[in-house]
């Protein structure tokens, strides 16, 4: 696994307003809806559900906090959503390269081929 990505100290870019990693918590935020976050990685699982209510975008990431669930997503790492076919209220985060990046959101209803 080659080393993770980080930035010089000092040179954390903002988080652009149509980054892709943020649309769909945007959009929870402003349907209301109540939606489900799981950010699966290599022996780690985390999930969260509720009513969004707010992201902040701070330093390079977006961030989704509560007191019992942290997110922080790089700004842009999500190249795509993409809807599961069975679950039309599912959408699966891809990077760059077309990979899975473990981030799923469940409960936004349907985006419209695939991006929130």
């Amino acid at each position: 696994m080659p080393p993770a990505q980080t930035d010089p100290p000092g040179e954390r870019p903002e988080v652009a307003a149509d980054d892709l990693g943020r649309l769909p918590f945007d959009r929870a935020i402003a349907t209301s809806a109540n939606i489900s976050i799981t950010m699966t990685k290599a022996g780690f699982e985390q999930s969260w559900s509720g009513p969004l209510t707010t992201v902040k975008p701070a330093r390079g990431f977006i961030n989704i906090m509560y007191p019992d669930f942290h997110l922080h997503i790089r700004a842009g790492s999500v190249s795509a959503w993409r809807q599961d076919d069975a679950r039309p209220d599912r959408l699966v985060a891809f990077d760059q390269s077309g990979a899975e990046i473990g981030l799923v959101v469940h409960g936004l209803s349907d985006s419209g081929q695939g991006n929130p």
